[in-house]
């Protein structure tokens, strides 16, 4: 489950919008 949240992190700095999306997905 670790690895999910470090994923998340990097795709951020990536795309911002994402964020939003990556984030209810951990949620989830």
């Amino acid at each position: 489950g670790d690895d999910l949240p470090t994923g998340v992190y990097l795709y951020r700095l990536q795309t911002p919008e994402f964020t939003q999306t990556r984030k209810m997905t951990v949620l989830r």
